[in-house]
């Protein structure tokens, strides 16, 4: 039986049936919800935005959400300028280490290779065996090529220093096939040393002077009493002491070991200050100046001693004496007066020696000529290094270009500045300071030249 419903009035009615209607709508609109939650992967067919119970379609929603060209474009051009100015971590990193490998690969030298003879070679090895090359080693990773290009570039001959240092220092690195060599021919200049070095093994350490101080007192004192602090201070005011002669008489100590020219330093030193001005005055005038030299060093290690020494040792102690000196005596040798230089002793024994063969050496080599004085003592250097090679350079015209390298070696930019005649002079002095292996393939400068008139006379 149907039942009847009851209502006040028509509005209560209508009321009611509005109220049905929004739970019906409401109950589905939470069906629809929780199936889209439920299933992603199931698309709408349509999508509605409640207001005020008003739906949109789908087709309606992406007309309003689409973007316009125009600013699609520029957002894509902003992307690309960003992207140029600011590459990525990696890719810079990439770029860096990818430099890195091929300055390392190729870019070995600042300078072009210069070409040099097997002497000049030699040399070169030996300048930097003995450090010589210290400075540009220690700030070589700090130049710049342009530093080095305007060196090269330069008008200046003292400017354009900086570019020749590097080269040769860039040469005597690269030279590989000299280097390996280089162990070889010094094992030669050590075997000669080796009587001299036996006679002085007693002597390294017995006696060293307690302070360099001019000021000071000093003392002798055993060297295993001296802390190693004090060692090395000593040494390196002995090695500064002989880059200081080197400068200036371009003297090697060739045939002294670095204990051995320490130790003769400091004995050397301490017996000279305490002579007087007396013990010099006369030596000169007399022709007894290297005797008095050889007697400080006699005295200094002992005559029973100093006769085990070879001709060569005692050559080098006697113008270590010479060169200190100034050092022990300022006061009576700021000029000397006294005692000649052994380089300039030595050059005029040749030059008396070469009168009596009937040639005339006009190259003058006094204590004021400082020039001639360097350019003799680096001819000495040249011609130990040239003794102590195990085998014979390749020569050309008689040897001739071996005495030429080596007058070319001893004065350097000088070498363009001098005249014909001084030139020939170097070249006869570079000859007779040979050792006599070396002659048997480097002949008289002065036979060549006769030779060379008699054929000229005989055509």
């Amino acid at each position: 039986m149907k039942q009847e419903l009851e209502f006040a009035s028509f509005d209560d009615f209508a009321e009611m049936l509005q109220e049905e209607e929004n739970t019906k709508n409401l109950s589905n609109q939470t069906k629809t919800d929780k199936k889209k939650e439920c299933s992603t992967s199931q698309t709408s067919k349509g999508y509605h935005r409640k207001k005020d119970s008003i739906f949109i379609s789908l087709e309606e929603y992406k007309k309003r959400t689409k973007k316009p060209k125009e600013l699609t474009s520029i957002k894509k051009k902003i992307s690309s300028k960003l992207a140029q100015k600011k590459p990525s971590k990696k890719k810079k990193i990439a770029s860096i280490s990818k430099q890195i490998k091929k300055n390392v690969a190729k870019q070995t030298r600042f300078t072009e290779p210069k070409k040099r003879n097997l002497l000049s070679r030699i040399i070169l090895q030996e300048k930097i065996d003995r450090g010589s090359f210290e400075y540009v080693e220690d700030y070589y990773d700090t130049f710049l090529p342009s530093e080095i290009e305007d060196s090269k570039n330069a008008k200046k001959r003292s400017e354009k220093r900086l570019y020749k240092e590097v080269q040769a220092y860039e040469d005597a690195r690269d030279d590989v096939t000299v280097r390996r060599g280089w162990r070889a021919f010094k094992i030669g200049l050590a075997t000669a040393l080796l009587a001299g070095s036996l006679a002085l093994a007693n002597h390294v350490g017995n006696e060293v002077k307690e302070t360099f101080s001019q000021r000071t007192p000093t003392s002798i004192v055993s060297l295993a009493q001296v802390d190693e602090e004090k060692k090395d201070y000593y040494e390196a005011q002995a090695q500064e002491f002989a880059n200081q002669v080197r400068e200036n008489s371009g003297y090697e100590f060739d045939y002294l070991s670095d204990s051995e020219f320490l130790d003769g330093y400091l004995r050397i030193l301490n017996k000279e200050k305490k002579m007087s001005e007396s013990q010099f005055r006369g030596a000169m005038y007399s022709f007894k100046d290297q005797e008095r030299l050889d007697s400080i060093v006699s005295n200094c290690f002992g005559e029973e001693e100093y006769a085990k020494f070879s001709d060569e040792q005692k050559r080098d102690y006697r113008q270590l004496a010479f060169e200190l000196l100034p050092v022990a005596l300022p006061d009576v040798f700021e000029t000397n007066l006294y005692i000649r230089n052994p380089i300039v002793y030595d050059e005029l024994e040749i030059k008396n020696d070469l009168k009596t063969r009937g040639y005339k050496i006009e190259l003058v080599v006094n204590g004021d000529r400082k020039d001639t004085v360097k350019a003799i003592g680096k001819l000495m250097h040249i011609s130990n290094v040239l003794k102590a090679a195990e085998a014979p350079l390749p020569t050309t015209n008689d040897g001739q270009d071996i005495l030429e390298d080596m007058v070319k070696q001893a004065l350097g930019e000088q070498y363009g500045e001098l005249s014909k005649k001084e030139l020939r002079d170097y070249k006869q002095i570079a000859y007779e300071l040979l050792d006599d292996e070396s002659k048997t393939y480097i002949k008289d400068p002065i036979e060549v030249e006769k030779t060379t008139e008699d054929m000229e006379i005989g055509d």
